[in-house]
């Protein structure tokens, strides 16, 4: 048979490619292109010199991300940022920088090309390549680390904000946020809502970033690092702990094993925040969970859930869910207490 549709054969082939844009947008951000670009247009050539690269290459590379909408070339042939460009600014609100820069890692990008592996396994591409699972390698490399860490903050930002805004955090006494990273959304919490102290716990190569971005906070005082591992013990007696982002990376087993071990930890009057997308039960468009899903599964066995799913692993764990809270993002709420 012939395509003929040269229109969707042309789409086709776009999204076939479509990785030589994500490796040149990384490579912009390696670069700090768009923050050389901050003040105006400029020639690619005093960009190279700027970031001492080859002018050549890089004014081939300039051109290639013009045509994706990152770049406009003047008619001087100088190039300026676009308003998708200026997302890429270090200092822009909400930029995707630490993003772009996530997901041009080795690391993240080649568990992608070896999907066929976890389809005929079952195991994560990612073990599959790098002989341990992710959070193993990146307890051994603390350079991949630090760039992991800050992108899931550039992913996080806009959905901890809408946390923030649309759950009420003011009747706690003392937040546990629980693999918290660099604090993203415990900051914005605090700031939110003056009640509350609160306690980032996590494993040992986010203690750095966590206390950076506390004291930058101007949070030192209400606000503090504990170390540890979520499959072995909670801080004990807390109001509330806040899973966000967590149980998607791991299998239904190993989910059960965090949420008993929380449950131990929890006074009869806590309360359990689980912060996740939901994957909708029919076929509307959800492409962040659908392919937040494909990430999980190449990259750590996890995977996204529905919330008759998540429900599940609350009462095998010997918690009640209580209710759902939608967000602005596609990010929910899901609310459990101790049975």
């Amino acid at each position: 048979m012939t395509v003929r549709d040269t229109s969707s054969r042309r789409a086709l082939a776009q999204l076939i490619t479509s990785f030589r844009v994500t490796s040149l947008i990384a490579a912009a951000t390696d670069l700090g292109l768009a923050d050389l670009l901050a003040d105006g247009p400029r020639t690619s050539r005093d960009v190279a010199l700027l970031a001492r690269v080859d002018s050549d290459a890089l004014h081939r590379v300039m051109r290639a991300l013009a045509q994706v909408g990152i770049l406009e070339v003047r008619g001087d042939g100088t190039f300026a940022l676009t308003s998708l460009g200026e997302c890429l600014r270090a200092d822009a609100e909400g930029s995707l920088r630490s993003v772009a820069r996530l997901y041009g890692r080795e690391s993240i990008y080649r568990p992608f090309f070896d999907v066929v592996h976890t389809l005929s396994t079952g195991e994560p591409a990612f073990e599959h390549l790098f002989g341990m699972k992710l959070f193993e390698y990146l307890a051994r490399h603390p350079e991949e680390a630090s760039i992991f860490n800050d992108g899931m903050k550039g992913l996080t930002v806009q959905a901890s904000s809408g946390v923030a805004a649309a759950y009420d955090f003011g009747s706690f006494g003392t937040l546990v946020d629980v693999g918290g990273g660099n604090g993203t959304l415990m900051i914005m919490v605090l700031h939110a809502y003056p009640e509350p102290s609160g306690i980032i716990f996590d494993l040992a190569h986010a203690r750095d970033g966590a206390l950076e971005q506390i004291a930058a906070a101007g949070l030192t005082d209400r606000c503090t690092f504990v170390e540890g591992d979520f499959f072995k013990s909670f801080p004990t007696g807390a109001d509330a702990y806040c899973l966000k982002w967590i149980l998607h990376d791991w299998d239904d087993q190993d989910c059960i094993t965090i949420l008993r071990t929380c449950r131990r930890a929890m006074t009869s009057r806590s309360k359990l925040l689980v912060v996740e997308r939901l994957i909708p039960t029919g076929n509307e468009a959800s492409p962040e969970a659908i392919f937040g899903d494909i990430n999980m599964l190449v990259l750590t066995g996890g995977r996204e859930r529905t919330e008759a799913e998540f429900q599940a692993l609350l009462e095998a764990a010997d918690l009640r869910f209580v209710r759902a809270v939608p967000t602005a993002t596609e990010f929910s709420v899901l609310e459990a207490i101790p049975l």
